[in-house]
């Protein structure tokens, strides 16, 4: 790029003197071009990278002629500095499904998910872009797997870094849940109950009165009735009895919580 030396007389170039003459790595946009409207603007996001590039173009009015001035910028977004951090319970050998993107906002619409970091004691997979798995290997009881997946929404590019728990027990069951809609721990959870496709579930309330039964459970009680009323604004507090199927019954407390 040339531009003539008598050009930087003028008060246009007189902004655009100091970082010409300086590197163009900082954001475009943090460059003090005040003043200056660009006449074509790009940017081009890389795949699964954390930089994109942008390109400026200005058409400066010097005397009686147009120069134009052409700069390129790499610029690292913040939100894909700083992952959404995201955790999760799962039984070895066992599948634990999720939503992609628990902090969506409501009218956030995700396009394409993908994976930045692979799991290192299991594997993922995306059921379409609402809701992914994750199974964890036969490794050593009490290890935590870490990976990380990006998600592109009309709102822009953001990432999630999950940490996995990984438990040894065939069957682990969470004793207490928050039905609030954000799309975490929003049910009663037991995990690895898929393994055992013939259980039965019956919550009492504290009184003994039968409120609410599963036969082939599959972790979707919110804390409310068969009409769809939450049992929980009064007292949170709940008696499970769980049958495996297998003949064993495991029994105890959920607490329901907002």
């Amino acid at each position: 790029m040339y531009i003539p030396s008598f050009c930087f007389f003028s008060p246009a170039l007189q902004k655009l003197q100091l970082p010409l003459k300086k590197s163009l790595s900082p954001p475009a946009h943090d460059l003090p071009f005040l003043g200056l409207e660009p006449s074509m603007y790009n940017q081009t996001a890389m795949k699964n990278s954390k930089t994109y590039t942008m390109s400026h173009r200005w058409t400066i009015p010097c005397l009686c002629l147009l120069f134009t001035v052409s700069l390129t910028a790499t610029h690292v977004p913040k939100t894909w500095l700083d992952p959404i951090k995201d955790q999760i319970l799962a039984v070895r050998g066992s599948a634990t499904v999720f939503d992609v993107l628990p902090q969506r906002g409501t009218r956030e619409a995700v396009l394409r998910v993908g994976l930045v970091e692979e799991p290192r004691y299991g594997s993922v997979a995306f059921f379409g872009t609402d809701s992914m798995e994750y199974r964890p290997q036969e490794v050593d009881c009490g290890q935590t797997d870490r990976f990380v997946y990006f998600v592109e929404t009309n709102a822009g590019r953001k990432e999630v870094e999950v940490t996995a728990e990984i438990l040894c027990e065939s069957l682990t069951i969470i004793s207490g849940f928050s039905p609030d809609g954000d799309g975490i721990n929003d049910t009663f959870t037991i995990l690895g109950v898929e393994n055992y496709p013939d259980n039965r579930l019956t919550i009492f309330n504290k009184w003994g009165e039968k409120i609410f039964q599963a036969k082939g459970y599959q972790n979707d009680w919110d804390g409310t009735d068969e009409q769809g009323r939450p049992l929980y604004l009064e007292d949170g507090l709940f008696y499970y009895v769980f049958e495996d199927g297998r003949g064993k019954t495991y029994s105890g407390y959920v607490q329901v919580k907002l």
